[in-house]
């Protein structure tokens, strides 16, 4: 995993949790730092632990981001992480379809402005 990815890892964890605590499940079910659905859980799980890694949320979540940019790389082209951030927060399918909510590009500004954060501190 590269640098970028962690930091997006991270970042979205902040936005998710903002006061670090984890808000009650969403209506899709989404728990933990990452918001997690249980969808997400049983999928990306199910690759980690195939590789005989022990699943944590944060491996999930990382996870998913690595398999959103795969998606997105065989179906839109290479992608971004900003991209990548607004498809975590609304879904590949409507990034893919151009159907992409306002408020789903604030939370990636959000994202990546918390990722330029923590490369200043690096």
């Amino acid at each position: 995993m590269n640098a970028l990815v962690a930091a997006v890892v991270i970042a979205l964890a902040q936005v998710e949790t903002p006061n670090g605590v984890p808000a009650h499940p969403g209506p899709a079910g989404e728990t933990g730092p990452w918001q997690l659905t249980p969808s997400v859980r049983i999928d990306r799980g199910r690759e980690i632990r195939g590789r005989g890694e022990r699943v944590t949320d944060e491996a999930i979540a990382t996870e998913q981001v690595l398999w959103l940019m795969r998606q997105h790389r065989a179906n839109a082209g290479e992608p971004n992480m900003f991209m990548v951030a607004v498809a975590w927060n609304c879904g590949l399918t409507t990034v893919l379809e151009s159907r992409v909510p306002v408020s789903s590009y604030q939370f990636a500004g959000r994202v990546m402005n918390l990722v330029e954060k923590q490369k200043e501190t690096q």
